[in-house]
Parts: C-alpha cells; structure tokens; sequence
C-alpha cells in the first residue's frame, strides 16, 4: 500500500493542489487548515508549514528515498 500523507496548511488551494497530485501519484491524503484539526491517525509523511515555491517532485524523490514509494 502507499503511504499516507498529511498536508497542513492555511493556504486552501495549495492544500487541494497538494492532495489532488499526490492522489494521482496513489497515495492516501488527509488534509488539514491547522494542528488543531488534525484527526488523529498515523501517517507515513505530513507536510506542514510548506514554504514557496513546494517542489512536488523533490518531495516524491524523498519519499522514494524512504521506501514510501515507488513511483519515479
């Protein structure tokens, strides 16, 4: 299975931006405005505080790094 990412960021779009590609890449996403309303869970990567400009392909090199994924 993939590797279940949380994505916590004020920013809306960036947020929807972040979960529909890393969707298409497989993974499993939960999403989230602040800490606040993170449902609790276990997840194998989150993302939070992300900085611009995010490189969506130097995060997925490093969870292939992790051995989260496979996808190039």
């Amino acid at each position: 299975p993939m590797a279940k990412v949380l994505i916590i960021d004020d920013d809306a779009v960036l947020r929807t931006f972040l979960k529909t590609s890393l969707k298409q890449e497989g993974f499993e996403v939960q999403t989230a405005d602040s800490k606040a309303s993170v449902r609790r869970d276990r997840y194998d990567a989150v993302l939070s505080g992300i900085m611009k400009p995010f490189s969506l392909d130097k995060f997925l090199t490093r969870l292939k790094l992790m051995g989260l994924t496979t996808a190039a």
